[in-house]
C-alpha cells in the first residue's frame, strides 16, 4: 500500500513537471504537441518510479537476506565451537575445587549424559549454617571460549534457591542449561547484565532472567584462574517475575532494577512478592517529583525549595523553579533531543511544573532528571554551567 502511494505521488509530480515544461514550451503553439509532451512526461514518471522503487525494494531485500545469512553463519560457528568445547582434566579438577571452596561441598551432581549442545553438569549444594540457601552451579559452559572484544570470555552460571527447595524439582537445572545455550549460541555473549527469556524460565513461573556479578553485596563471585591460563567468571542467574521483567523493558535501566532487587530475598523463588508494582513504580522512582494526569495531559511537578540545593549552589544558582526548568531543558537536549517541542513548562519561583500530551516523553524526562540529579550530580552541574566554570566546581 505504501509503495502504491509512492507511485501515485511520483506520477503526480512528474505530471506537474510535464505540464510546467509544456507551458514553458508554449511557443510551439501546438496543442497536440503539448498533449503528447504531457503524456510522455507522465509515462516517463511512471517508468522511473517503477524501476526506482523496484530497485530500492530489491536492494533492501538483498541487504536483509545478507544480514540474516551472516547471523545464521555466526550461530552455526558458535554451535560448532560449543560442541567441540571440553575442559581438560586439570581444568575440570580446578573448577570443581573452586566450587567446593566458594559454595561449600557438593551434595550431588546432575550429569548431562546426552547433551544437545555440550556436556553441562550441575553441582547441587545444600544449605549450611553460614548460607541457608540451596545453590546450583554449572560445570562445562566455561570450556567454550567466547571472544568478547579483545579478550576471551569463559563463564559458568550459578543460581541461589530457597531453603525449602526440593532437589527432585529439576527446573533450576533445566533453566541453567537452556540459559547457557541461549547466551552462548544465540547471543554469543555471557556477562553482567546479560538477559535470557525462553521456554524453561517461563515454565518455572518467571518471565525472564538476568546475570549478576553479586547478589545484593552478599554473594560476590570471584573469577577462577585455570592452570593452563585463562580465567572463568562465575555469574548469578537471577529469574525475574513478570512485573519486574516489564519494569526492566520499560525503564531499560539495569541499575534501577538492581536498586529495587536489593530490597527482596536473593533466592530464586517464584512465590516471592515482586519488587515492582506496575501501578506505583513510576511515582516511587521519581520521588519527590509528583506525577499526575489531567485528561489527555500528563503533569510533572516539584516543590523545589531546598531540594538538591547544593547542586545548584555549585552552579551559582539558588534552585528556583526556573533553574530546574533550565536543567530539564539541558537534560532533554542532551539525552532526548527530539522530545523538547512536546514539553511545556509553567514554573514559578519555588515550583517546577512541566506538562505534555505524550506520556512517554514526559516520563523519560522525569526518570532521567531524577536519576541524573541523584546519581550523577557532577554531570548535572556541568550541564548547568559552561565547561570552563565546571572545572572550578569539581
Amino acid at each position: 500500500m505504501k509503495n502504491q502511494d509512492k507511485r501515485i505521488k511520483s506520477l503526480l509530480w512528474c505530471g506537474i513537471a510535464g505540464l510546467l515544461l509544456a507551458l514553458f514550451l508554449w511557443e510551439f503553439r501546438d496543442l497536440w504537441g503539448l498533449a503528447i509532451l504531457f503524456l510522455l512526461a507522465g509515462a516517463f514518471g511512471v517508468l522511473f518510479t517503477h524501476f526506482s522503487i523496484g530497485n530500492t525494494e530489491k536492494k533492501r531485500k538483498q541487504e536483509a537476506e545478507a544480514v540474516e545469512q551472516m547471523r545464521e553463519k555466526k550461530i552455526q560457528a558458535r554451535l560448532d565451537l560449543c560442541r567441540q568445547a571440553r575442559y581438560s582434566s586439570a581444568e575440570r579438577r580446578a573448577v570443581e575445587a573452586y566450587i567446593e571452596k566458594t559454595f561449600d561441598p557438593v551434595q550431588q551432581w546432575d550429569r548431562e549424559e546426552e547433551p544437545r549442545l555440550m556436556p553441562i553438569d550441575v553441582a547441587i549444594i545444600p544449605p549450611t549454617a553460614v548460607s541457608p540457601y540451596w545453590r546450583a552451579v554449572t560445570v562445562g559452559i566455561g570450556a567454550c571460549v567466547i571472544w568478547g572484544g579483545p579478550v576471551p570470555v569463559q563463564s559458568e552460571l550459578a543460581i541461589l534457591l530457597p531453603p525449602d527447595w526440593n532437589p527432585e524439582d529439576k527446573w533450576p537445572v533445566r533453566l541453567l542449561r537452556d540459559a547457557a545455550q541461549n547466551l552462548l549460541v544465540d547471543k554469543g555473549w555471557i556477562g553482567p547484565s546479560s538477559f535470557y527469556k525462553g521456554f524453561s524460565v517461563m515454565c518455572a513461573g518467571f518471565a525472564g532472567a538476568i546475570l549478576l556479578e553479586d547478589l545484593w553485596n552478599q554473594y560476590p563471585l570471584e573469577p577462577l584462574y585455570l592452570p593452563g591460563g585463562g580465567a572463568v567468571c562465575f555469574y548469578w542467574l537471577f529469574p525475574l517475575l513478570k512485573p519486574e521483567w516489564d519494569y526492566l523493558n520499560t525503564r531499560d535501566d539495569m541499575k534501577a532494577l538492581e536498586r529495587r532487587l536489593q530490597k527482596i530475598d536473593p533466592a530464586a523463588d517464584r512465590n516471592r512478592p515482586s519488587c515492582c508494582n506496575p501501578l506505583t513504580w513510576l511515582q516511587e522512582d521519581i520521588e519527590p517529583f509528583c506525577w499526575s494526569r489531567e485528561g489527555n495531559t500528563f503533569c510533572l511537578g516539584l516543590e523545589t525549595r531546598g531540594y538538591q540545593a547544593e547542586l545548584f549552589l555549585r552552579a551559582g544558582m539558588s534552585g528556583t523553579g526556573w533553574d530546574w526548568e533550565r536543567l530539564a531543558k539541558a537534560v532533554t537536549s542532551v539525552f532526548h533531543p527530539g522530545d523538547g517541542p512536546f514539553i511545556e513548562y509553567a514554573c514559578e519561583e519555588w515550583t517546577f511544573f512541566a506538562v505534555s500530551e505524550d506520556e512517554k516523553v514526559l516520563r523519560d524526562l522525569a526518570l532521567t532528571l531524577h536519576d541524573f540529579c541523584c546519581y550523577e550530580p557532577e554531570r548535572a552541574v556541568r550541564l548547568l554551567i559552561p565547561d570552563r566554570l565546571a572545572n572550578r566546581c569539581r
